[in-house]
């Protein structure tokens, strides 16, 4: 009966913690004082959250375009239909102006303790 009794302890030793992946939480509050609620009782604050930039207004970022510029058909009628070839690169900032909403759906990613969150996108069905 003793091994019986040690095996057992062995193996709740060995018991492995909770899966921690990727989460689905809901935005129950637009930044800048955002709230997160996960699952039916967590609540999570910006405090609790890392959130990604590309999330948030104001976020901006370098970008370059090359290619071509279609005129609208509406605008010209189809007989002058044409586009426009741009011969160098055009480069500049783009900023968003938009942000989380409440019930957007957010993809969340808890750290090993689950005391800290990070928010890496907003999450879209199809």
């Amino acid at each position: 009966m003793d091994h019986i009794v040690e095996l057992a302890r062995m193996l709740k030793e060995r018991e492995n913690t909770p899966y921690l992946g990727p989460m689905l939480g809901v935005v129950v509050a637009a930044p800048p004082d955002i709230c997160v609620k996960l699952g039916d009782q967590i609540l999570l604050y910006k405090d609790d959250l890392v959130i990604a930039a590309h999330v948030l207004s104001g976020y901006k970022r370098k970008a370059t375009y090359t290619g071509t510029f279609p005129t609208s058909t509406e605008l010209v009628g189809s007989p002058y239909e044409h586009q426009h070839s741009v011969t160098s690169p055009m480069s500049g900032d783009i900023e968003t102006t938009d942000t989380l909403a409440v019930g957007d759906q957010v993809i969340l990613i808890p750290t090993t303790n689950a005391q800290i969150y990070y928010l890496i996108d907003k999450a879209v069905g199809l």
